[in-house]
């Protein structure tokens, strides 16, 4: 009772934020037979929370996890789709982000999985640009299994070009489903790419735009690639992506440099994407007694307000 907290506005989490909340984000690659982390990211995850408890000097109980598992509606398929498509928003919020990859391996493939492995998979990339295009790299953090490290120099430069990367849609060549998740990460990146463009239009404020800025430049075309090949049992074809949607950004941003408003300074969630925050924090013990999907799914119970 109590683990649970619903945030359905940035003025709620400001309010939390003010009263001494310290938000994180975990990232991770999903390698369970269920919904959320194994065991191993598990204890990592908890190593995590307890390290960072002492290094920001918060209490434990004013640390609230974003975890996906939790955090994004897993039953209701509309709220689930509006979720994704606001995961630019939700990692613009956080104080921190851990990534937390423990040797450990795939519970259906038996392949390994480790830091290597998590840099190729697409949805954490998706999580580890967003981050630190809003937030900067600076409070970004991984544990392997030891200890909270600061996040490498390279990891950013090494996982931004999104597209690149695995998923699962594309290793199964859309058996399941025919739309791919590479079309579903679009709406998402062009929020990144308009907030970016905006700060720098205004002249950028901080070492983090110019970082962002940076990086979209020296790689635009491949983070944003106009087309991607679509493979299904024994075909291919080429689908547009973001077509001509970048240069069109480019052209409102130059003409309204003054007026337009950068995302993160709207007011509430609504005014960016259909999608509520929800978040949950450990309080009191750390213990381990199954996550709350196999226990009555509690975030059921936040979707009928």
């Amino acid at each position: 009772a109590g683990m649970l907290q619903v945030f359905d506005t940035m003025s709620h989490i400001d309010s939390a934020k003010f009263d001494g909340a310290f938000f994180v984000f975990f990232s991770y690659e999903c390698i369970s037979t269920k919904v959320g982390p194994n065991d191993v990211q598990f204890e990592a995850m908890k190593s995590a929370v307890v390290e960072l408890s002492d290094g920001v000097d918060k209490r434990l109980e004013d640390i609230y996890i974003w975890l996906d598992c939790v955090s994004i509606p897993q039953r209701n398929k509309a709220m689930l789709a509006a979720t994704v498509k606001s995961i630019y928003t939700f990692a613009s919020v956080p104080d921190a982000m851990v990534l937390v990859c423990p040797m450990s391996e795939h519970a259906v493939t038996g392949r390994s999985a480790s830091m290597e492995s998590m840099k190729d998979r697409m949805w954490c990339r998706v999580e580890h640009l967003s981050y630190c295009c809003s937030r900067g790299r600076h409070s970004m953090f991984i544990h392997q299994g030891n200890a909270l490290e600061p996040l490498p120099e390279d990891w950013i430069p090494s996982v931004c070009c999104v597209f690149e990367a695995s998923s699962t849609c594309c290793s199964k060549e859309h058996f399941m489903s025919a739309r791919c998740d590479r079309e579903s990460v679009v709406l998402p990146l062009l929020a990144l790419y308009y907030d970016a463009s905006v700060r720098q239009a205004r002249g950028g404020d901080s070492e983090k735009d110019d970082y962002a800025w940076g990086l979209i430049s020296k790689y635009k075309d491949r983070m944003f690639p106009k087309t991607f090949i679509y493979r299904t049992a024994g075909k291919e074809e080429v689908k547009p992506l973001f077509d001509d949607m970048i240069e069109r950004i480019d052209v409102l941003a130059r003409e309204n440099r003054l007026k337009v408003t950068s995302l993160r300074s709207q007011s509430t969630i609504g005014n960016v994407w259909p999608a509520p925050l929800y978040s949950w924090s450990f309080k009191g013990s750390l213990k381990h007694e199954g996550w709350p999907l196999d226990q009555g799914r509690p975030q059921d119970s936040a979707f009928s307000i």
